[in-house]
């Protein structure tokens, strides 16, 4: 439950294990453009700024975030970042993921953590287990669950 009283519900904890995992497909697929509709809007600020901080302009900064950018300047973001993912999730193999979704315990919002577990090639007894990859925290942002962090490690 959060802190405003609000419980997630199993269908919510769903949608957002499925939103996570059509993230984590997008990226392995190199859809980029499909990556950055999955982003909230605080997500999209973070992302940004971190860009500006390593080099972007703040004019280019300016226009990705109001949407007035070019074609071209789109498109070449969208590939850096989707290419900054990858490296962040080059030991995951997204395709053997499993994928388990809880309330975020700490938050005072609505959010969930889905975390992404690698199923081990080795059976024990009758089950395969798994380990933690990582993790993407999301929430629901105008009626559909969006990723505000990506958490490329256990943890």
């Amino acid at each position: 439950m959060t802190d405003n009283g609000q419980a997630i519900t199993k269908d919510e904890l769903a949608e957002a294990q499925a939103a996570a995992e059509r993230f984590l497909t997008s990226i392995d697929k190199g859809d980029h453009h499909e990556v950055w509709e999955h982003f909230s809007e605080q997500a999209r600020a973070y992302v940004l700024n971190r860009a500006v901080d390593r080099g972007m302009a703040f004019d280019l900064m300016s226009a990705l975030r109001q949407g007035t950018a070019s074609e071209e300047d789109l498109d070449t973001y969208y590939q850096e970042l989707l290419e900054g993912l990858r490296r962040d999730l080059r030991a995951v193999e997204i395709s053997r993921m499993t994928y388990e979704a809880k309330p975020e315990p700490e938050s005072t919002t609505r959010q969930v953590r889905v975390t992404y577990l690698l199923e081990m090639d080795v059976a024990i007894g009758n089950q395969r287990p798994s380990i933690p990859a990582g993790s993407v925290i999301m929430t629901p942002e105008d009626g559909r669950w969006k990723v505000d962090r990506l958490i490329p490690r256990p943890g």
